[in-house]
């Protein structure tokens, strides 16, 4: 499709209704758009993380105190999330190239930082159940069929409302089919960091998968992805971590975002929707 124009609209987090429009629009979510949920940021995240598991119960095979008193141990107490992150990719890479590797490095690969991973998805399960009467005005007021979402948030909190206005369907809403689930989403959502909902099977490339409680929360009782079988979906690889070094899931949404909606990522701006309209 021929782009003749292309434009940036700042998004207040309080927006009124839209008049109507001839243009479908890219909107990139900032890290901040969550925050009125409860979703902590990166830079004050670390505190608030170890506090929850410190005080979580323990879910096999996972130890959240042990862990949250391991990392500060070794890398002390941080609020921002990105600087332990990075501290733990640091130490893991630097001691796989020992031989034999060190045993910090095999208990923060196989051991912690997956503790880690699955006490943020946990977390953040639990902050969902707070109101996201902004996400729910967004998802009314402002999004409309054949806009094009794009978030580096993990959080679910907007997928529900998009889908109770019927502006969202889970069988291709992500970018990626899954089977037995209606599809022609007149709106998709691509999370560029991933998302706390997916899973990927160890060694496996396919599409994320999901479980019936995560499927659940969507909007979609009593129906079951039918890739997945627990215990088999791993709850690592899903998520693109706050860390220094990034990578995103899919390169080539990125690319194909990046080239279609002009958008620049990366780009610091206080507030949390932009808009970039297209014809």
């Amino acid at each position: 499709m021929a782009r003749t124009r292309r434009a940036m609209t700042l998004i207040n987090t309080k927006p009124s209704r839209p008049t109507e429009r001839n243009v479908h629009e890219d909107i990139c979510i900032r890290r901040r758009a969550s925050i009125h949920t409860g979703y902590p940021i990166a830079k004050a995240m670390g505190k608030r993380l170890f506090n929850w598991m410190v005080d979580h119960s323990d879910e096999w095979p996972h130890s959240f105190r042990d862990t949250a008193e391991y990392l500060q141990q070794q890398f002390g107490q941080t609020e921002d999330i990105e600087l332990l992150l990075t501290a733990i990719d640091e130490t893991i890479s630097e001691g796989q190239k020992s031989s034999p590797r060190s045993v910090e490095a095999i208990l923060l690969c196989n051991c912690y930082k997956p503790t880690l991973i699955t006490a943020i998805r946990i977390w953040f399960a639990e902050i969902r159940a707070n109101e996201a009467r902004d996400y729910a005005l967004f998802a009314e007021h402002i999004v409309a069929p054949e806009d094009c979402i794009i978030t580096f948030n993990y959080d679910v909190s907007l997928e529900p409302h998009l889908k109770r206005f019927g502006k969202w369907r889970l069988g291709d809403g992500y970018g990626f089919i899954m089977e037995r689930f209606v599809g022609g989403s007149p709106v998709r959502i691509l999370k560029l960091h991933g998302s706390v909902n997916w899973r990927f099977p160890v060694g496996s490339n396919s599409r994320p998968l999901m479980d019936s409680t995560e499927i659940a929360f969507l909007g979609y009782s009593d129906m079951f992805d039918p890739r997945y079988q627990d215990p088999i979906a791993d709850a690592d690889g899903t998520m693109i971590l706050p860390a220094r070094c990034k990578q995103f899931l899919w390169i080539q949404v990125l690319d194909q975002c990046t080239r279609t909606s002009g958008i620049i990522f990366g780009a610091k701006h206080e507030l949390p929707f932009i808009r970039a309209k297209r014809s």
